[in-house]
């Protein structure tokens, strides 16, 4: 009696240690791992393709990703840049999950970048695609070397062995930076060229011609005029007064006062009258002239006649 008392006691509890593992492993050991799932989280697997291998794995590691990557060679695609990847861009892996991308060995065949610097734009394209390669960023920055709109450097530099396909990186300028023209007009020689350097211009040529309005030595004009918008290092060309221009004076002696002033007056002179007796010349006429005829004076100045007062 003992004995089978003692059998069905073993026997009930065989059967509950058994009933409890089973529930352990298919019940709640489901629901932990889930839960654990859930504490490790997933996030989104980010587009790599065209980044470079050092980029792509930076990306992943801000995620919580790892990267795995292997080499192919692809002429089409520049070497060290990211070809496909797997998972691809948009699913949701669990953290500390494998991203694997393949990444371009570029080609067995390589090519030397020319130097580009001073080719204008479409010069340093054709340049390129001549020799297979591409275009890739283009950059501005100012320079007082390289006109606007000419390359200044590449990237890679030149002389470099690069793949068919790869992308040219250009810098180019955009000029020296523009500045306004000041108003030079009335302003001496040395005070002009002292302005124009203080804007970055350069003075270009000076020519000489004569004026009536402007002083000798003092500006009349510039090339490019005030207010124009230009580069700067550009050349400004500057005309300058070599004052009124000269005339041939006139001989009015012998004539009446009213005829000379008419005939002054044609060549853009002035006139003024000074009076004397002189029983030689008859009354009222023009016995002497100061400059003498045939003299150069400059136009708007004035000739001094002596008149007569005393007839004979």
């Amino acid at each position: 009696m003992n004995g089978g008392r003692y059998f069905l006691v073993s026997f009930f509890i065989a059967i509950f240690v058994s009933i409890s593992v089973s529930s352990f492993f298919y019940f709640i050991l489901p629901g932990l791992q889930g839960r654990n799932t859930f504490l490790m989280g997933e996030v989104e697997v980010p587009n790599l393709k065209g980044m470079d291998k050092e980029q792509a794995d930076l990306v992943l590691r801000n995620k919580d990703l790892l990267l795995m990557a292997e080499e192919w060679e692809d002429p089409t695609v520049p070497k060290g840049q990211v070809i496909r990847q797997d998972p691809l861009p948009g699913f949701s892996v669990r953290k500390g999950s494998l991203v694997k991308v393949v990444v371009s060995k570029g080609s067995s065949q390589s090519i030397l970048l020319p130097d580009l610097s001073g080719l204008t734009l479409p010069e340093a394209r054709v340049r390129l695609e001549e020799r297979g390669f591409k275009v890739g960023t283009q950059t501005s920055k100012p320079s007082v070397e390289y006109p606007v709109n000419t390359v200044i450097s590449s990237d890679p530099l030149p002389g470099s062995s690069i793949s068919p396909g790869s992308l040219i990186h250009l810098t180019v300028s955009s000029g020296s930076g523009s500045v306004v023209i000041p108003n030079l007009s009335g302003i001496t020689l040395p005070e002009a060229r002292l302005r124009l350097e203080e804007k970055g211009l350069v003075v270009g040529s000076v020519e000489k011609v004569s004026s009536e309005d402007i002083s000798k030595d003092h500006v009349i004009s510039t090339t490019p005029g005030p207010n124009a918008r230009v580069q700067k290092a550009t050349h400004v060309d500057i005309t300058v007064s070599s004052g009124a221009p000269l005339v041939s004076v006139p001989n009015v002696r012998r004539m009446s006062p009213n005829r000379a002033r008419g005939i002054l007056q044609d060549k853009g002179l002035k006139m003024d009258i000074q009076y004397t007796t002189s029983e030689e010349y008859a009354f009222g006429i023009i016995i002497a002239q100061r400059p003498k005829s045939g003299r150069k004076a400059a136009s708007g100045s004035t000739v001094t006649v002596t008149v007569n007062t005393e007839a004979r």
